[in-house]
């Protein structure tokens, strides 16, 4: 190689490594991706499959109160003409503040007081 080229390359390399990795704003998972990292003040959706027909319903249990903020939950029918189809809760928080932080969802009829019939657990990292 020519010197020129080599400090051509030497100075690729240099800005390549000195480069800032920034995290997402919308940080999306579901039940098959658990965890992942988000920027402080982006977003966090998390997707849950369940069927509120037959009364049970996703609560976020242990919010990860001051690193988010709730936003909004939604629910939306795979097929909402056929009767008692399942769906996809759909939960939005705000990243707050950095730290590591861990989100339980439950999966009971609130109305009972039994032990939930699934839970979901969700770990974030806010940078």
């Amino acid at each position: 190689m020519k010197p020129p080229t080599i400090i051509a390359a030497l100075g690729m390399a240099f800005l390549c490594a000195c480069a800032k990795v920034v995290p997402p704003y919308v940080l999306e998972l579901d039940e098959q991706k658990t965890s992942g990292i988000v920027a402080r003040g982006g977003k966090i959706e998390i997707k849950l499959k369940g069927n509120h027909t037959t009364g049970y319903t996703w609560e976020l249990s242990r919010n990860a109160s001051p690193y988010t903020e709730f936003l909004k939950e939604e629910y939306e029918g795979t097929n909402p003409k056929l009767i008692g189809s399942g769906g996809v809760s759909k939960f939005v928080l705000e990243a707050q503040q950095k730290g590591h932080i861990e989100l339980v969802f439950t999966y009971n009829r609130p109305w009972e007081m039994s032990a939930p019939i699934k839970t979901a657990t969700f770990t974030v990292d806010i940078k």
